[in-house]
């Protein structure tokens, strides 16, 4: 039924946000090249579970 697949879809929901807590933005290294996509990405990923 619809009911208990928006349940499940509310359970899987919150426990992303629960997985989100332990992570932080990163802050760009000049050092390291890839540090700047590394913090687009998580930037990225962390702004699209807060829009959910």
């Amino acid at each position: 039924r619809a009911s208990s697949q928006r349940r499940e879809m509310f359970k899987d929901i919150v426990q992303s946000f629960r997985n989100l807590s332990d992570l932080e933005l990163l802050r760009d290294v000049p050092t390291r090249w890839s540090s700047t996509l590394l913090m687009i990405e998580r930037a990225l990923y962390l702004c699209q579970a807060r829009n959910l």
